[in-house]
């Protein structure tokens, strides 16, 4: 390895569906096996119930603890002693973190986790969200975000996440490429045979990305009802 030359930085989506896998049972440690698989420096998480008492399973501080990561999380919902919403794992601590509340009346709230860290001498801000269920939510939530993807103050920009995106020709996916340009999106649902592509990681500018792939082995169809995402991403 030449002198100056860094590996690409390893960023992941992951939906983990509230720690239960495609037969609906609670079982967080599969969800921990992966995320070891993964090895990622970056790890966006969406629907995560985080519990806040002391000795209660599947909070993320159980991960950070296991797995060496440090934990930010967006919480969208509180339910009695449990947060729930979209996570970050690192591993480093971020420099800045800001929450933006994309909630549509009448619909479950939503919202955007940004977050900017220094790697090797170089900026990067990651989005991480989850986007609602209807067409018309997806849009209005679409449009609240590009102008924080869209302002590039930083050497790399990563918007992860799970977008709900169920049709090739939406709208939101011409957003999405008139935003990042046109990026691969491989298949990730249902987990065991996935032929959807709903979750995204989009790099800006584009030709920073290195690789991307649907994580399969390492128990990930059994898991979650999502696969993980795994980017690769060139910062030198």
């Amino acid at each position: 390895m030449s002198a100056g030359h860094h590996p690409p930085l390893r960023a992941a989506t992951y939906n983990i569906h509230g720690w239960r896998g495609p037969d609906n049972r609670l079982a967080p440690e599969r969800i921990f096996r992966v995320i070891a698989a993964l090895d990622a420096d970056i790890l966006a998480l969406q629907e995560v119930i985080s519990p806040q008492k002391a000795g209660a399973p599947c909070s993320l501080r159980e991960v950070a603890a296991e797995l060496g990561y440090h934990v930010t999380f967006g919480q969208t919902l509180l339910r009695a002693d449990t947060r729930y919403g979209n996570g970050l794992l690192s591993r480093i601590r971020p420099d800045r973190v800001e929450r933006h509340d994309l909630s549509v009346p009448g619909r479950e709230p939503r919202g955007a986790l940004e977050c900017r860290f220094s790697f090797n001498g170089r900026t990067v801000k990651t989005v991480t969200t989850h986007l609602g269920l209807r067409r018309k939510e997806r849009a209005d939530q679409m449009r609240r975000l590009t102008p924080l993807v869209a302002e590039n103050s930083a050497d790399a920009t990563l918007l992860m996440g799970d977008f709900n995106d169920w049709f090739a020709w939406s709208g939101l996916r011409r957003d999405l490429h008139a935003l990042a340009g046109r990026q691969p999106a491989p298949r990730t649902f249902p987990a065991p045979r996935p032929f959807l592509s709903l979750d995204r990681i989009l790099v800006m500018p584009k030709q920073r990305l290195a690789s991307l792939s649907a994580l399969r082995g390492a128990g990930t169809a059994g898991a979650s009802d999502h696969l993980p995402l795994l980017a690769e991403v060139a910062l030198d």
